[in-house]
């Protein structure tokens, strides 16, 4: 809807993630259309008298929480997502190198040498940020965590870190064996 209301065709690209890498000109060029778009965007869909912010409201509508729909939490994703699909050409959008930034952090099948920035996204899956954020990772024993391994690595760092989880150290010893040190 917001994509039409501005006339901006949607291709149907998606996912675009948070960070973005390429030619100077045309990552500035969305990153100032993504700003003039979130100055819209919020007005439009959370401004006073919307929907999601309505005058008679106690409390934020169901469908406007995150994971019903739309949320403020990450508007800016949804309208980078709009930017995309207005400034890249389809040969852009199928040429972009896949799988290097913004990469989620639950998959335990991939290396952590196949990413370059690691992503912890609102989940509820080993290594979700909420539960970190509420010290639910307290008594997590770390012994079986391959740390070679995306979701195991960004368990392992985010524990080490903040004193949270058991056995770090057993973690770090099976590391160094597999790596021969």
């Amino acid at each position: 809807q917001l994509s039409c209301s501005v006339g901006i065709e949607h291709k149907g690209w998606f996912n675009i993630g948070s960070s973005w890498y390429g030619d100077g000109r045309r990552v500035r060029n969305l990153s100032k259309l993504t700003v003039a778009l979130n100055k819209y965007g919020r007005a439009q869909m959370f401004g006073p008298g919307t929907h999601c912010r309505c005058a008679e409201c106690a409390s934020m509508p169901t469908d406007c929480e995150w994971g019903s729909g739309p949320y403020a939490g990450v508007l800016l994703l949804y309208l980078q997502e709009i930017a995309i699909n207005k400034i890249l050409t389809p040969k852009e959008w199928k040429d972009l190198p896949a799988g290097y930034l913004d990469q989620g952090v639950t998959d335990n099948k991939r290396s952590v040498c196949s990413a370059a920035l690691l992503h912890c996204l609102h989940n509820a899956d080993q290594f979700s940020k909420l539960a970190f954020g509420m010290g639910k990772y307290q008594d997590f024993d770390m012994t079986a965590l391959d740390i070679t391994k995306i979701r195991d690595f960004a368990t392992f760092m985010a524990l080490t870190s903040n004193d949270q989880g058991q056995n770090g150290e057993v973690a770090l010893q099976n590391f160094n064996m597999k790596l021969g040190n």
